[in-house]
């Protein structure tokens, strides 16, 4: 019975009830979509850098990464590399040489990372022969190299350009070798772009004078990539002389970032809900003091104060939960939309690429944040009304009857 007058009561005043859930929709739809896009911009962010830059789990020398020095090598790769493929929960494992050194044009020269792949390998792992956006992917019968647009321009290079790679394979020795551009890729990290060149790691090794089998790091592809954290301990317990580090270890910043998502999500709306919540205050506090001498006849005629209570707690949670209802609906609606058909912010390209992010955005949000929602619009609809309600149960009934 409380219920059904409590719900009857909130439409007493249609406008002003309209008025309220139209604010709650509104606040629910702006905070849960700006959600969805900084979370859909962080897993693509994330996606990425699997894709094209990292991998699922890398495998080295303890002391390679340090300073990233050739001599620090995976011994015996090939042996290791079957034992790896052969986990079930391994889909692709690559062998790579990854060297820093020098980019060199007619024009000028800048440093980058090289790494030496075997680009049919390499094709099952990561996606850059998918963002070529002019050329092939290391074909060529001899030093064929691909480099990132942002560095192609930089260089004032094009297809078929000769370019030379200078790197230290020793101590105390240079080499150098002379390349041509077989493709030009672009990613959705302009950083990356500008640090990273492709070459195949035969001839790599042929420059670098070391011996076929010389490589210096494993990078491994994973059917499922949850299962990437409890796989490298698995590994790092049968190989303790090896060093396996997952996407999340090598990217630590980022890792963080998922991590407190459901931190930010709370904070955020949490926000939104109590300056919501000070609107629904000031309703509540209209709606009681207009109807003092009802409510003041009800605890006259014998409804204790905790039912009088209660009703008024009701009446602002139905406020609330009929405009969070319509809110994550509409939500709902446009992240599934969106999701599929994307926001192109090609405006702020240049800016977005510049920290890595993708400037076509794909907002998406898990399902536990709208059950979320659901528990936080109802305390916020009982957290608005308490005020209200105790300032009308301190009146005593004949008080209430005489008042205007």
């Amino acid at each position: 019975m409380l219920l059904i007058i409590a719900w009857r009561n909130i439409w007493r005043n249609k406008l002003r009830s309209f008025v309220v859930i139209v604010s709650v929709c509104l606040g629910l739809v702006g905070g849960i979509f700006s959600l969805a896009m900084m979370y859909g911009m962080i897993n693509q962010r994330v996606q990425n850098i699997i894709e094209n830059e990292i991998s699922h789990i890398q495998v080295h020398h303890p002391k390679f990464t340090e300073n990233y020095e050739m001599q620090y090598v995976v011994p015996d790769a090939s042996e290791l590399k079957k034992t790896l493929m052969s986990a079930p929960e391994v889909e692709a494992v690559c062998s790579r040489l990854r060297i820093p050194g020098m980019i060199s044009s007619a024009q000028l020269g800048t440093g980058v990372m090289i790494l030496g792949v075997q680009a049919d390998e390499e094709q099952k792992l990561t996606r850059i022969h998918e963002r070529l956006v002019a050329g092939t992917y290391l074909e060529g019968k001899r030093n064929p190299i691909i480099v990132g647009e942002k560095l192609a321009q930089k260089l004032k290079v094009r297809l078929r350009s000769k370019i030379v790679l200078t790197f230290q394979p020793r101590e105390g020795e240079l080499a150098r070798g002379a390349f041509r551009i077989v493709g030009i890729f672009k990613t959705n990290n302009s950083v990356f772009d500008q640090g990273q060149v492709f070459v195949k790691r035969s001839d790599l090794v042929r420059i670098s004078g070391y011996q076929d089998d010389h490589v210096n790091e494993l990078a491994l592809w994973l059917k499922n990539m949850d299962t990437a954290p409890r796989l490298s301990q698995e590994f790092q317990r049968k190989y303790p002389g090896l060093q396996f580090l997952t996407w999340r270890k090598i990217q630590p910043d980022l890792a963080m970032v998922t991590d407190f998502m459901a931190e930010y999500f709370i904070i955020f709306m949490s926000i939104i809900l109590i300056a919501l919540g000070f609107a629904i205050v000031n309703t509540m506090l209209m709606v009681v003091m207009e109807r003092i001498r009802e409510l003041g006849m009800l605890m006259a005629i014998g409804m204790n104060r905790g039912r009088v209570f209660r009703m008024i707690i009701l009446e602002s949670v139905f406020l609330c939960l009929v405009g969070g209802i319509v809110g994550v609906s509409i939500s709902y609606g446009l992240i599934t939309y969106f999701g599929r058909a994307g926001i192109d912010l090609g405006l702020f390209s240049e800016g977005f690429e510049s920290v890595g992010y993708a400037s076509q955005v794909y907002p998406e949000l898990e399902s536990k944040f709208y059950f979320l929602i659901g528990f936080m619009v109802v305390g916020m609809g009982i957290g608005a009304a308490v005020y209200p309600a105790w300032k009308v149960l301190r009146y005593q009934p004949a008080k209430a009857l005489r008042m205007e």
